[in-house]
């Protein structure tokens, strides 16, 4: 059963997700998985139609089940501030999707937009 989290980020900013995946407190070693992020303004948004979409497949720890999820700038600059909607899923090497996190994921507003 999914978790649910709700995430933050400013704008433009640059934000890293670390992700430590475990059954029974021992580590799920991630190789051949895949962590999928996604998020949307609506939930019916197909995925083609997504804000953010990220495919994990080089894992930090692979061996030690830690992934992380980096959220660079370019990801959310052009985004408008306000609620969207997320959720992190993992695909096992079988190919089973389980859902791990989902919830609400809010775009605040940035001041400063001169980093060039």
């Amino acid at each position: 059963m999914a978790t649910k989290t709700n995430l933050e980020i400013r704008r433009g900013d640059t934000r890293i997700y670390t992700l430590t995946f475990s059954i029974d407190e021992e580590a799920l070693p991630l190789t051949d998985y895949t962590v999928y992020f996604t998020a949307k303004r609506y939930s019916w948004l197909t995925d083609e139609n997504a804000s953010i979409v990220k495919d994990i497949t080089d894992h930090f720890d692979a061996v030690g089940g830690i992934s992380k999820i980096t959220l660079e700038p370019t990801d959310t600059e052009d985004l408008d501030p306000g609620i969207y909607l997320y959720d992190i899923q993992i695909k096992k090497a079988d190919g089973a999707v389980v859902t791990i996190l989902n919830g609400e994921f809010e775009i605040l507003y940035d001041i400063t937009r001169r980093t060039d």
